[in-house]
């Protein structure tokens, strides 16, 4: 569990480091609707990092696999969509981009993981002397 935690900000902080990488760098900083989407991506990477791997909960886990899932989607749409995400289009996969994939499928993955493993281990187990038992019908019971 502690691993894939672990793991799970690793790869938030790397999407973050990215994004912000890419934020920087000149072409992006000239995208009207790209730059700020970056800069969103950024912070969220970084806050989800901070706050899984301060105090992990199941709904911040699914949260965060979301927006490692939905950042991972939004970087597919602008590679085949023919008019790109918001008129940006990618030409192809860069080394960042190629990083970017491979840092949002592991953090998506590992954090639907850790949420999977600690529903499970919370999970109530049913022992015979908590099973409700049935009264069989009485007089009066039908």
């Amino acid at each position: 569990m502690l691993r894939l935690r672990i793991l799970a900000v690793l790869a938030l902080c790397g999407i973050g480091a990215i994004h912000l990488y890419l934020v920087l760098e000149l072409p992006y900083s000239r995208q009207p609707t790209i730059h700020p989407l970056f800069i969103m991506t950024v912070v969220a990477a970084f806050a989800f990092a901070a706050l899984f791997g301060a105090r992990p909960h199941w709904t911040v886990g699914l949260l965060a696999a979301g927006f490692a899932f939905s950042t991972m989607g939004g970087y597919v749409l602008t590679l085949v969509l023919p008019a790109g995400l918001f008129n940006f289009q990618e030409p192809g996969i860069s080394y960042s981009g190629a990083l970017s994939i491979v840092c949002e499928a592991v953090a998506g993955l590992s954090l639907l993981a850790w949420v999977a493993f600690d529903r499970g281990r919370r999970g109530v187990s049913v022992t015979p002397a908590q099973v409700p038992s049935r009264a069989a019908p009485g007089p009066g019971r039908a």
